[in-house]
């Protein structure tokens, strides 16, 4: 795959996440804590969460983005 057909990469803090998800952050950092949902630690201690294991991570259990979101 070429650069220019590379799709580009969304990456969420927690925060993010957890609104995209209409979940509180606590949920999102239970799942990362848990191994069911991969995410970066940033140098300044965060999270950086890739939008499409997001995507994955919802799918598999059952969630759904909400429609206002526009990453169904």
């Amino acid at each position: 795959m070429q650069d220019s057909e590379r799709a580009e990469t969304v990456m969420l803090t927690l925060g993010q996440a957890a609104r995209h998800c209409g979940v509180s952050k606590g949920t999102i950092s239970k799942a990362i804590a848990s191994g069911k949902l991969s995410a970066t630690r940033r140098e300044d201690g965060s999270w950086a969460i890739d939008g499409a294991e997001l995507a994955r991570y919802l799918d598999v259990n059952g969630h759904r983005f909400r429609s206002e979101t526009g990453f169904e």
